[in-house]
């Protein structure tokens, strides 16, 4: 279902949630509030099962929520739909939604504390070549890392198009697109440097 309804951006977010009770979503309904959003003159959308309204986010599908893991390095916000993570998003701010305890939660405990636990349940990657790229990355063991050309070797394709399909991996960490360094230097990261030196720095111990 597509709604869109006018609301006025003048008053506050509090103000133009009451415009939920003509939308028929529950009482109960989940959301947050983002650093920032390029909204449409206060125009409510939906995408993927979510309402954006003003500068928050509502989840209308109970069964597609978002939750927080706290890392050594940052926050990591994950979804968890119908049992299985679809994306992972690492961040470096302070906690955007509840921890919960599910599969993704435990995988990245235990990440964290210098062990790895079998895949969690993950969505299916969207083409042939992500599936391929998957498996490539899942075969970099935790501690050791492989250069864009010889995993591009590997994989039968170009660097180039290898790094933007790294940049395009929707679960860094779970699937270890961060494990792949340039020949000279740590490479390029979805989620900056900061981030993938300190995730190769702790597998390296």
């Amino acid at each position: 279902m597509s709604v869109e309804v006018e609301i006025d951006s003048r008053l506050p977010l509090e103000d133009n949630l009451l415009l939920c009770n003509s939308l028929n979503l529950d009482n109960d309904v989940q959301f947050r509030k983002l650093e920032s959003l390029e909204s449409n003159h206060g125009l409510i959308g939906v995408y993927d099962g979510m309402y954006i309204l003003g500068d928050a986010v509502i989840f209308q599908d109970s069964s597609t929520l978002m939750y927080s893991f706290q890392s050594p390095f940052g926050v990591i916000d994950y979804d968890w739909h119908e049992g299985r993570c679809r994306k992972l998003m690492l961040q470096q701010s302070d906690m955007h939604y509840a921890e919960h305890d599910d599969a993704i939660s435990a995988w990245l405990s235990s990440y964290f504390k210098g062990n790895t636990l079998p895949l969690p349940n993950l969505a299916p990657a969207k083409t042939s070549f992500q599936s391929k790229l998957r498996d490539g990355l899942c075969t970099i063991p935790y501690g050791e890392v492989r250069t864009y050309g010889t995993l591009a070797k590997a994989l039968n394709t170009a660097p180039r198009a290898l790094g933007q399909a790294l940049g395009a991996n929707p679960l860094p960490i779970i699937i270890p697109c961060h494990r792949v360094v340039a020949a000279n230097d740590l490479g390029g990261f979805h989620y900056g440097s900061a981030w993938k030196k300190a995730l190769l720095d702790f597998e390296h111990g």
